[in-house]
């Protein structure tokens, strides 16, 4: 299944596992950019600030060779995408 939420940014998801039982966030295989990446869904409802604050901190050590890679963020009503290598 394909999902496609509303962007400026083009990028084509497929989910691959679920990180919850309530099916809210969930990790998708995607392409950003023709860049294979892991996207991460979460949804605003639960810990909006951590999920900022993850984001910032993933900004912050984007230079770190230990550090997951990250590319992107993109939002909807209900929910944050994270990509990342």
């Amino acid at each position: 299944m394909k999902h496609k939420p509303k962007s400026r940014y083009p990028y084509t998801l497929e989910p691959i596992k679920k990180l919850s039982q309530n099916n809210e966030n969930l990790v998708y295989k995607g392409k950003f950019e023709k860049i294979q990446c892991a996207v991460k869904r979460l949804a605003k409802s639960k810990c909006k600030q951590l999920i900022y604050d993850e984001i910032n901190i993933l900004i912050e050590l984007k230079d770190n060779l230990n550090v997951v890679k990250y590319f992107f963020h993109d939002e909807s009503k209900k929910f944050v995408y994270i990509l990342l290598e």
